[in-house]
């Protein structure tokens, strides 16, 4: 039945992940500040604080410097031969095996979700922006007053963005979505650069978890990037120390946590401060507790 379901969606999606200039241009497209110096693309994570736009993009460490006059950190992986060096690391959640797992390597209770999504929702590729416009910023109120890990956005502001990551023809992006009897309970942004495939946002309305509509779209995508052969990584975000559900749920899902060394700075006196009033932030920016 799940085989059966999901062969439709695998024969007409596919990912094909942007070169580096491509995807700078698309960042740029959504109004990101994107800084090109040193020929590295760089995005303000926060106000201040730098990152290259490709997060698991490995850099010598004489090439990681802070292209902005003001700032107050930086952060970049570093390539194999230098990670002596590194001071930090980068953590992300993502499958093993990437091209051998399977729905037979999920847990039993996972199997069971994946079947119950299948059999009462439908996944599909969202196309048309419209169904985002008309249904999704339900969705994204009732996800975020329930998991409060960002600003709900006003409307007006959600209508603007909501279509961002729709496959524009080039098969770099995509928003899988979940309907139960046509109406949207969740959906799920991604977006892909140079062999690696960023699961970027879930966002899940509370009436529909009962229908296993994250596991169904997680499932999904995981075979989408199996059978897309430029895929060569998932990274499914970052882990964090705030939300146990979250990290059970993905760890049930049968995702890992690896990291890449990292060298990162951060200026005094935000450095103490930043660990001690906000140590999951400290914890995702540079993998230290």
């Amino acid at each position: 039945m799940v085989e059966e379901k999901i062969g439709n969606i695998l024969k007409e999606s596919k990912l094909v992940p942007a070169n580096i200039n491509e995807f700078a241009e698309w960042k740029r497209s959504l109004g990101q500040k994107i800084i090109y110096k040193n020929g590295i693309y760089w995005e303000e994570l926060r106000a201040g604080f730098f990152q290259p736009i490709h997060l698991l993009m490995r850099l010598n460490k004489s090439q990681i410097k802070t292209p902005a006059p003001l700032y107050w950190g930086i952060r970049s992986g570093l390539n194999e031969e230098e990670k002596n060096d590194a001071n930090g690391s980068i953590l992300y959640h993502t499958f093993p095996d990437f091209k051998t797992f399977g729905f037979h390597s999920f847990s039993k209770n996972r199997r069971k979700n994946i079947r119950k999504c299948f059999n009462t929702a439908e996944i599909i590729e969202v196309r048309d922006g419209q169904l985002l416009k008309d249904q999704g910023y339900d969705v994204v109120y009732s996800s975020l007053s329930r998991t409060r890990h960002r600003k709900i956005p006003q409307r007006d502001a959600y209508l603007k963005g909501c279509t961002a990551y729709i496959n524009n023809g080039d098969n770099s992006r995509m928003v899988l979505a979940g309907l139960v009897n046509g109406k949207l309970g969740g959906y799920l942004e991604i977006c892909s650069v140079e062999g690696i495939v960023y699961v970027q946002t879930l966002f899940m309305a509370t009436d529909a978890m009962k229908y296993c509509i994250s596991a169904g779209l997680f499932y999904t995508i995981y075979m989408i990037c199996q059978k897309s052969e430029s895929v060569t990584e998932m990274a499914i975000g970052q882990p964090v120390t705030d939300d146990d559900n979250l990290n059970v749920f993905k760890k049930s899902m049968g995702q890992i946590v690896k990291s890449i060394p990292a060298w990162y700075k951060i200026i005094f006196p935000i450095k103490p401060i930043l660990k001690l009033k906000y140590p999951d932030k400290y914890y995702r920016l540079t993998g230290q507790q």
